[in-house]
């Protein structure tokens, strides 16, 4: 778009390859590609308010920089001349397009209009030929269906146009557009292709084979996916257009018509009013049928997740597709050509790794890695480590180059998982990655608000195939749990770590700052930036990190693999070109955030004078330094910051002194603004800021609540706070604060935490078991069946319940159709229903543990999450975690398998269960003391904060009138309509309001009193036919919402009320 916002080229269609070529103020030029026909479009705006001359030349200078022979240009002349329209005279003097037409001339143009076609540009003022389509002579054959469409809405009719004859090459196809069918179908024939050569998959033994076969592998579901792929429809969807909106629009076109064709005054006034009522009617209605549609489609969107498609159009979350443009080189001049603009950019994003500027100790680091061997063989990966790390993949994600997708991954994994399975097992067999799965697809994003013309302002995004993102994976797991289980994960990394996150980050730096400034120390915190942190970080420390903690070798192997001979292809136009991807952790790889953790890690090992503490998240650090007076700080932040310094260069990387910020903390008069510390990084000087931005949190917690507040009740921008938080239900946003951070006390932090008048003790919830505590491997996943009880073996039911407040669970156990065991036990009273069915199938396991080796045992339960929690990979519950235990120890010695039973339909062991379960509640004392989970905090908060809600509500002078209709808060809605909320809040048109903020002198009504939403309730002669028609107690204001009836009789009080007063 041309900076004047007055000159626009769309391209609809995503198989027109973009070259921007200039942006100027009224001008705008870009080359369309398609294969190997391109087209290079100048759009223009010709301002009638300046000169024609100067507009004629900025034309001409953008003309000057362009070099193809095929350029159409098109735009708004604003002029009038015989070579594209009738010789009408009009207001536009005939000579005023003299420039332009010595333009067209000079250069040999062909014009494309047809002089004898409607005008472009009509209004009921006049109509004009003002809009000109242009090409040089090469493009003017392919011209075909030059057409002025008439409009309804628009002063400048459309003008569409075909360019005929271009050569291009057939659109790609895509593999993403795969129904659910057709996915299970491709499934399925991959499943037949693994059972025709699994022993040859499994037989891979060296590197060379497993690309073989990768590539067989990959091939074979290509050419399954492209017989598969749904057709597409280019055609622009519009689901809220109907055949009302298509007859009103040839209603309203054809009394324009007949408005414009009239001539005689007092006949075309008429019919001008008769044309405007049905444009008027027609806008009416696609907004109306618009707005519906956008709103139902944003119900069905956020009715699950509200932070869907409308939260991340509203916060500009979905970033826009990049057009290239030339962008400038080392040299200073701007590229012209996709390639030289797509290595110019890659160069910078993906700098290489020189080996010939390596140090001494870094040379020596190069050459461990490349030698290193131990004899730590880790064990193959499992079928449960693939489901856990397959359930973490999102869905929809955009795939790499081989057109795999996620959900086509997950379904042959579901019908075949040995397939999957081998091929991962060869890769750590033969410790290679395969080559296909190192080349990444690269896309450029420009980032918002940033000159594209500067290299720095693109943010590369690497797509890579789903199978080599699943063995990154895999890979991570394994390595999470081997770094934490020798305790090398920092406490100082926040990032990418389990119970870690961005709220404890901010209490530890919190609590460290609050720890100094008791101590009547000065404290500055100093937030340091690593350029391209992740793109840039030395590959051989990561390998050296895996040799310190003792990395079992095909793991290393396999890693060091990954690392070598990547690339990342750039596809444009049918072209597509490669580069080496040699530095930095891979570019949209699951593994990225840990290699990047384990090498940012060693900075806790930096020497750092006393008083200065360092804690990061991700690649964002802060150096907190405490001192006695401003130049100890001084002193010690330059000590610390060489240090760090020395650390980076170690590790080939490097701080960005423009984001580099000094923040002096002046609470106390300590340190102030005016002279802050004077700290350098490489010899210049940091920045001191008042504040900054910390992983999205600022100092301040700003009054947020008002706005959305009054947009949701509509009511009046003058009613209170207070008033609008009682009739929405919603806390106050301090009080949410408290419940969030007490939430995050108890339940991250495990301490005690105390809120009002109530303590809640962390000891008393249940905690969250890491699962990289165990080693991947013994992960296990126990499926289920909806097998019916056949009444053989040994099977054994288990249910819990909850009445009157008490909580029971029991197991019911049957021998070849006979009861021989039956058990129930009640719970403490804070148990869920869920812990009470964990508890009765508990029992059930052990019963099973207790008995000799019969015969096999089946065990039915009601309880489809338990189930599910059993059978999934990953879990945090200990109890579920210590289910899956029991469960892998009975099956090494007997035949066990878990089984749903739908519950009250009449399954007699299942009916017996819930007697039994339901006896157990009326038990007088406890049986078995569980903690509580942890979502019974919300409850339990919420009630103590009601309650401080309350209190403030009684005490709080505002919103009276509300307070008089709803004494008692509660998370309940009270919204109405815009006229009902001026009777709830006292603020609409009433002489009392208005008196209150001096639209009128006085707040009398019509019968001589004051004139209050309570008056007119109660004893005004003008309301009272009205107020007859009410129930409710006029002594108990709240009665008047118990009966719905009631509103529309308010309704039409509040508005005979507000004809009364004066329109102001």
């Amino acid at each position: 778009m041309a900076r004047s916002g007055k000159a626009l080229v769309s391209i609809r269609n995503p198989l027109i390859n973009l070259l921007i070529r200039h942006e100027g103020e009224h001008v705008i030029a870009l080359d369309a590609m398609v294969g190997s026909d391109s087209i290079t479009v100048v759009c223009f705006y010709f301002p009638p308010s300046l000169p024609q001359a100067h507009m004629v030349r900025e034309l001409q200078g953008v003309l000057d920089l362009l070099s193809s022979p095929n350029v159409i240009i098109a735009g708004d002349a604003n002029v009038r001349s015989s070579l594209w329209g009738p010789d009408i005279s009009d207001h536009r003097p005939l000579d005023e397009g003299g420039p332009l037409v010595d333009l067209i001339l000079a250069r040999r143009l062909h014009v494309w209009n047809d002089p004898s076609s409607p005008p472009t540009f009509e209004t009921e003022r006049g109509r004009s030929w003002i809009d000109v389509t242009l090409s040089t002579p090469l493009l003017s054959p392919r011209k075909a269906d030059w057409v002025v469409h008439p409009t309804t809405l628009s002063d400048h009719n459309p003008i569409t146009f075909i360019v005929a004859g271009g050569s291009g090459v057939p659109p790609p196809v895509s593999l993403g557009r795969l129904s659910p069918r057709r996915i299970l179908k491709i499934a399925r024939e991959v499943a037949l292709f693994y059972q025709q050569f699994a022993h040859e998959i499994e037989g891979i033994s060296t590197k060379g084979q497993l690309d073989l076969w990768v590539d067989k592998i990959t091939d074979f579901i290509q050419s399954l996916s492209v017989l598969n792929v749904l057709p597409t429809d280019s055609r622009l969807r519009v689901p809220w257009w109907d055949s009302s909106l298509d007859i009103q629009r040839k209603k309203t076109r054809a009394l324009r018509a007949r408005f414009l064709r009239c001539h005689h005054p007092q006949e075309r006034l008429r019919r001008r009013i008769i044309f405007k009522k049905a444009a008027a009617q027609y806008k009416f209605m696609i907004k109306t049928k618009s707005r519906n549609c956008f709103n139902q489609l944003c119900y069905q969107l956020t009715r699950n997740n509200p932070f869907d498609l409308p939260y991340k159009l509203a916060a500009r979350k979905i970033p826009a597709r990049t057009v290239l443009r030339g962008v400038k080189a080392d040299d200073g001049t701007i590229t012209t050509s996709v390639p030289a603009t797509v290595r110019t950019i890659v160069q910078t994003l993906f700098p290489r790794d020189d080996a010939s500027l390596d140090t001494p100790t870094q040379k020596a680091i190069r050459c461990y890695v490349r030698h290193y061997e131990n004899c730590i063989i880790d064990p193959p990966f499992t079928t449960a480590e693939i489901q856990g790390a397959l359930h973490a993949f999102r869905p929809k994600k955009t795939p790499g180059l081989d057109g795999i997708t996620v959900e086509l991954v997950k379904c042959i994994f579901h019908c075949c998982p040995a397939i999957i399975l081998s091929i991962m097992n060869a890769c750590l067999r033969v410790r290679g990655f395969p080559t296909r799965w190192k080349i990444s697809k690269l896309l450029l994003l420009g980032k918002p608000g940033r000159d594209l013309t500067l290299l720095n302002s693109y943010r590369p995004i690497c797509l890579l195939t789903v199978l080599s993102k699943l063995l990154d994976k895999l890979i991570t797991y394994r390595l999470t749990h081997l770094f934490y289980s020798k305790g090398l994960l920092h406490e100082r990394q926040h990032g990418f770590r389990i119970g870690k996150s961005c709220e404890t980050a901010n209490n530890n730096l919190w609590e460290e700052i609050q720890s100094a400034l008791r101590c009547k120390g000065k404290v500055s915190l100093i937030s340091l930036d690593v350029q391209g942190a992740f793109d840039t970080v030395w590959q051989p420390s990561i390998l050296h990190r895996l040799i310190a903690a003792q990395c079992p070798i095909n793991i290393f192997e396999l890693v060091r693999d990954y690392f070598q001979d990547r690339t990342v292809q750039f596809h444009f136009n049918g072209d597509s070109w490669s580069y080496p991807d040699n530095r930095g952790v891979p570019q949209g790889s699951c593994s990225g955030p840990f290699y990047w953790n384990i090498v940012l890690d060693t900075i806790f090992t930096v020497d750092l004078p006393a008083g200065c503490s360092i804690q990061a998240f991700a690649d964002d650090l802060i150096l907190l330094v405490k001192g006695v007076s401003k130049r100890d700080i001084e002193i010690k932040s330059g000590v610390a910051l060489d240090r760090l310094v020395q650390w980076a260069h170690k590790h080939k990387l490097h701080f960005n002194l423009e984001k580099t910020i000094l923040l002096p903390i002046t609470f106390g008069g300590r340190l102030t603004m005016t002279d802050p510390p004077r700290v350098s990084l490489n010899g210049q000087q940091i920045q001191a800021h008042k504040g900054f931005r910390y992983l999205g949190v600022r100092s301040t917690l700003n009054s947020i609540q008002r706005r959305p507040l009054l947009q949701i009740t509509g009511a009046y921008r003058t009613v209170s706070t207070v008033a609008l938080q009682v009739l929405v239900g919603v806390l106050p946003l301090d009080l949410k604060a408290l419940e969030a951070l007490a939430k995050f006390r108890v339940k991250v932090l495990r301490s005690d935490t105390t809120v009002g008048d109530r303590t809640f003790y962390s000891s008393q919830y249940l905690s969250r078991v890491n699962v990289f505590e165990s080693h991947p491997s013994t992960w296990t996943v126990h499926p289920f069946s909806l097998t019916v009880p056949l009444g053989s073996d040994i099977e054994i039911f288990t249910d819990g319940s909850k009445m009157n407040g008490h909580v029971g669970c029991s197991v019911i156990v049957y021998y070849h159709g006979q009861l021989i065991h039956s058990e129930g036990h009640r719970l403490n009273d804070e148990a869920s229903v869920y812990q009470a069915e964990l508890s009765g199938f508990t029992l059930a396991l052990r019963f099973v543990q207790s008995i000799l080796h019969w015969d096999s045992v089946r065990v039915y339960t009601d309880s489809l999450s338990l189930l599910t929690a059993l059978a999934a990979a990953h879990t945090t519950d200990p109890a579920i975690w210590q289910l899956k235990e029991t469960l892998r120890a009975i099956k090494q010695n007997r035949v066990i398998s878990l089984h749903w039973v739908k519950a009250h339909e009449g399954t007699e062991g299942n009916e017996m269960a819930d007697i039994v379960a339901k006896q157990a509640t009326t038990k007088a004392s406890t049986d078995l003391v569980l903690l509580r989970p942890f979502h019974h905090i919300n409850s339990e908060l919420k009630d103590e904060l009601v309650r401080q809600w309350q209190d403030r509500w009684i005490l709080t002078l505002n919103g009276r009138t509300t307070a008089e209709f709803f004494p008692q808060v509660s998370l309940h809605p009270h919204l109405y309509n815009r006229r009902i909320m001026q009777i709830l809040t006292g603020h609409g048109r009433f002489p009392s309001y208005f008196r209150r903020f001096s639209i009128m002198d006085h707040d009398q009504c019509e019968c001589g009193q004051r004139g209050d939403v309570f008056h007119y309730l109660s004893n005004c002669p003008r309301t009272g036919d009205l107020r007859s028609q009410l129930v409710f107690d006029p002594l108990y204001p709240p009665s008047l919402f118990e009966h719905t009836a009631n509103l529309p009789i308010l309704d039409l009080l509040v508005l005979r009320v507000g004809g009364l007063l004066p329109n102001v």
